[in-house]
C-alpha cells in the first residue's frame, strides 16, 4: 500500500525538547541560585553559555517553542538574581545577552558594577559593527515574552565578517544594562 503524505513540509516532530528543556532549566537554576561572584581571575566578569550542542538549537526542526522558553528562563534568573543581590553586591550589574537567531550564543552575564559599560556597546570595527535597533522592534512582543518592567532591554543590530563571509543578528541586552538601569 502506497503512503501519502499530504504535507511534507511541515515539521517532524523534535523527540525529547521537554527533557533537554528540563537539563537547561535545573543547569542555569543550579548554577545561579546564589548571585556569582563577578570577580574572575582571567576575566573580571561572570558568564554562563547554555548547555547545549549547537546542532540542536540550529536544528530547523527545534520549535520556536523550546527557543521562546529558554529566553523566558533566562529573563526569569537575571530577574531573580537582581532581587537576590546582598548590600555588598549591589554594584553588580546583572544581565542576559539574547543572540537571535543565534540563540547558541546567548549567556547570562554578571559584570562587577557600571563602569563595564563604558564604551561597551560602541563596536565600528571593519569587522564587527553594532547599530540600535529601531525603537519600533520589541522582543516581549515577537517572541510572546514576559520581561519585568524592572529590567531594561537594548537591542543591537551586529553584521561582522568573519573569513569573508558576513553575518547578520539581533543581540538583546536584557537586565542592568549600564545607563539603561
Amino acid at each position: 500500500m502506497q503512503r501519502l503524505e499530504l504535507d511534507a513540509d511541515l515539521k517532524k516532530k523534535v523527540r525529547g525538547v521537554q527533557r533537554k528543556y528540563r537539563e537547561i532549566e535545573n543547569y542555569i537554576i543550579e548554577e545561579t541560585e546564589f548571585v556569582p561572584n563577578p570577580f574572575s581571575p582571567s576575566l573580571n566578569y561572570w558568564h554562563l553559555h547554555l548547555p547545549w550542542g549547537k546542532e540542536y538549537i540550529y536544528s530547523y526542526k527545534t520549535p520556536n517553542r523550546f527557543r521562546r522558553k529558554v529566553m523566558q528562563l533566562l529573563i526569569d534568573r537575571v530577574h531573580y538574581l537582581i532581587q537576590e543581590k546582598s548590600k555588598n553586591e549591589t554594584s553588580y550589574q546583572v544581565y542576559a545577552i539574547v543572540y537571535l537567531p543565534d540563540l547558541f550564543h546567548s549567556q547570562l552575564v554578571v559584570v562587577p558594577d557600571k563602569s563595564w559599560f563604558d564604551n561597551y556597546f560602541e563596536r565600528q570595527l571593519p569587522e564587527q559593527t553594532w547599530v540600535p535597533l529601531s525603537d519600533e522592534r520589541d522582543l516581549a512582543n515577537e517572541w510572546q515574552l514576559h520581561i519585568p518592567d524592572t529590567l531594561s532591554v537594548l537591542g543591537m543590530k551586529e553584521r561582522t565578517i568573519e573569513d569573508g563571509e558576513s553575518f547578520v543578528s539581533d543581540i538583546w541586552f536584557l537586565g542592568e544594562v549600564g545607563d539603561e538601569t
